[in-house]
């Protein structure tokens, strides 16, 4: 009978002692769902707070380390990774630019004070950000250095009997425009409307 009181405790113990060990298997396993939820709930808010939304108004380009790695057109959302990842929005909306009022002389020599209204947008965001890493000014100033030019070419080409005899506002436009586009090609910019008032 002591032998099996014996038997009965060291089976008694070994109950405990696997009852005690399921307890801890799954405290543990509690404890290791409970980080696995937490570290992904953490890794989907990261997710979330850094995505960009991108209109379509606007070119988004994402880069990491300084290196473009894409172009959007616009319209979705863009992924980054913290810290790493940087997304730079590129309005592509037309801008207008101030009035070039300015004179010029004409084929046969008559000086001609003009006044002309442009505008321009960004059709290459790769290209405009290689040229003014995002400064909108800079833009502006190119475009216009380059309207001043073409705009006193194109009258140039013409006599003042052509300028005071018929409409040739529309004409002049669209030759200036063509010459600022050509000179603007490899800055992503182009001149959508050039108006001689």
């Amino acid at each position: 009978q002591a032998h099996r009181r014996r038997v009965e405790q060291r089976a008694a113990e070994r109950l405990a002692k696997a009852e005690a060990d399921h307890l801890r298997r799954r405290r543990r396993l509690r404890i290791e769902i409970g980080l696995f939820l937490a570290s992904a709930l953490f890794v989907a808010g990261l997710l979330y707070y850094d995505t960009t939304r991108v209109s379509p108004d606007f070119f988004a380009l994402h880069m990491r380390f300084g290196q473009i790695i894409s172009v959007h057109d616009g319209g979705g959302h863009l992924y980054r990774i913290p810290i790493l990842d940087r997304v730079v929005l590129i309005d592509r909306g037309t801008r207008p630019l101030p009035a070039l009022r300015r004179s010029s002389r004409t084929a046969d020599g008559k000086s001609v004070a003009y006044e002309a209204l442009l505008t321009y947008r960004v059709v290459d965001a790769e290209k405009y950000w290689a040229r003014f890493h995002g400064a909108d000014a800079d833009g502006a100033k190119l475009v216009l250095q380059n309207a001043e030019a073409a705009c006193g070419a194109a009258l140039a080409r013409q006599d003042s009997a052509q300028l005071a005899a018929g409409d040739t506002s529309a004409r002049l436009g669209q030759g200036a425009t063509a010459a600022i586009n050509g000179k603007l090609a490899d800055s992503g910019l182009t001149v959508d409307g050039l108006r001689f008032v």
